[in-house]
C-alpha cells in the first residue's frame, strides 16, 4: 500500500535508495565510477598527445602548401576583401619607399566605424575559408581578410589575449614558422596609438618581396649599414625618431632580443604612455618603435610603414607624403630621439 500512494518521482526515488543499500551495489557502485574516471582520463590524454602530434607535424614546406591551397578556397568563397593598389617609389635619404595607392582602404575604414555590436574575428565560428590551419594547441592562423598583399596572413592566440600583452615564446614560435613558410616579414601593432584594429592579441605575416621590382625590405640596406654596438643595440640613422633595432640569431633568440630592446626603451610595464609601438621581425633582425599615434593628418600609420612601405587612401595623402617626405611622414607618429643605442 506504501508504494501504491506514491507518485512517479518519489517512486523512482525510493526505489534507487533501496537498490544502492544492496551489498552487491555497495561493492560495484563506487568501482564503475572509478572505472569511469579512468576511461575518461585515458580518452583525454590520447586526444591531448594527438593534438600535440598535429603540431609538431607542420614543416615550412607543409605549412606553405596549406595556405595557398586555402587561399584558392578562400577566393572561391569570396572570403577575401582584396585591395586592389598602385603604387610608386619615393625614395628618402636612400630609403627607397614603396608607397601604395589603395582608395578601397575606405570600405575597411566604415565596416571599422560600424556602431553595430561586433563579433570578434579572431574566435570561431570563423567566416568561410578565413581559418587556414591550428599551429599549436594556443595559435592558428587566418587570413587577413582586408589585404593589400596577397597570402598576407595572421597568427592569433585561440584564446582571447590583449594586443596590449607581452609577446610570449608561443607567440613567436607560431610567427617564425609562419615567416618561414612565406619567406615572411612578421609585424606587431601593439595598442591603438600603433595603428591595432582589433584588441584580440595577433601578429601579421607579409611574403617578401613586398612588391615586384622591390628590394625584400626596403630599409633592409639601412639596417645592415647601421653602426652596430657592443650590446648588439642599434639605430638606423635615417630614423629621426625613437626607436631600437637589434639583431638576432633565430627563433630561439627572439624572446630575449625583444625584453632588450622594450627595456631599454622603458616599455616593459604595460602602464607605461609609450606602451603603445610597432615591431618588426624579419629573419635576421627586431625593430621597435614606440608610437604617439595611429596617424598622421589622414594617412594611417602602421608597423609596415616603418619597413619602408606606406599605404595611403587617395591622391592628396599620395601628394602629401611627396612633398613633406616619407620619413617626416613618420617623425611625426612618433616620438622625439631621446634614447640612443649608442
Amino acid at each position: 500500500s506504501t508504494w501504491g500512494n506514491l507518485d512517479r518521482h518519489s517512486f523512482v526515488m525510493l526505489s534507487l535508495r533501496r537498490l544502492v543499500s544492496l551489498p552487491a551495489v555497495k561493492v560495484l557502485l563506487p568501482a564503475s565510477v572509478v572505472c569511469s574516471a579512468i576511461y575518461l582520463y585515458i580518452r583525454h590524454t590520447r586526444r591531448y598527445r594527438a593534438s600535440i602530434s598535429r603540431v609538431f607535424s607542420w614543416t615550412p614546406e607543409t605549412l606553405r602548401s596549406r595556405i595557398y591551397e586555402a587561399s584558392a578556397y578562400a577566393e572561391s568563397r569570396n572570403t577575401l576583401a582584396s585591395i586592389e593598389t598602385t603604387s610608386q617609389i619615393i625614395p628618402d635619404t636612400n630609403i627607397s619607399f614603396l608607397v601604395r595607392i589603395a582608395k578601397a582602404l575606405r570600405q575597411k575604414a566604415a565596416a571599422s566605424n560600424d556602431t553595430g555590436k561586433k563579433k570578434n574575428p579572431f574566435l570561431p565560428p570563423f567566416e568561410d575559408g578565413q581559418l587556414i590551419a591550428e599551429l599549436s594547441l594556443s595559435h592558428s592562423l587566418v587570413f587577413n581578410k582586408f589585404n593589400l598583399v596577397k597570402h598576407h596572413v595572421l597568427v592569433i592566440t585561440k584564446e582571447f589575449q590583449s594586443q596590449l600583452d607581452l609577446l610570449t615564446q608561443a607567440d613567436i614560435e607560431a610567427t617564425w614558422l609562419t615567416m618561414k613558410a612565406l619567406n615572411g616579414l612578421a609585424f606587431f601593432n601593439c595598442g591603438p596609438n600603433s595603428g591595432a584594429s582589433q584588441p584580440h592579441k595577433h601578429i601579421q605575416i607579409v611574403p617578401l618581396p613586398l612588391a615586384t621590382g622591390v628590394d625584400s625590405v626596403p630599409i633592409q640596406a639601412a639596417v645592415q649599414a647601421a653602426p652596430k654596438t657592443t650590446d648588439g643595440l642599434f639605430s638606423i640613422s635615417q630614423f629621426n625618431f625613437e626607436h631600437i633595432c637589434v639583431m638576432h640569431q633565430g627563433v630561439d633568440s627572439i624572446l630575449s632580443a625583444y625584453h632588450r630592446v622594450l627595456t631599454h626603451l622603458d616599455l616593459m610595464e604595460p602602464v607605461h604612455p609609450k606602451r603603445h609601438y610597432n615591431l618588426l621581425l624579419s629573419q635576421e633582425w627586431l625593430l621597435v618603435v614606440p608610437r604617439r599615434c595611429a596617424k598622421v593628418d589622414s594617412i594611417d600609420i602602421n608597423a609596415l610603414a616603418f619597413a619602408g612601405t606606406l599605404f595611403v587612401r587617395s591622391e592628396s595623402d599620395l601628394n602629401q607624403v611627396k612633398s613633406r617626405g616619407p620619413l617626416n611622414i613618420l617623425a611625426d607618429a612618433c616620438y622625439p630621439t631621446v634614447v640612443s643605442a649608442v
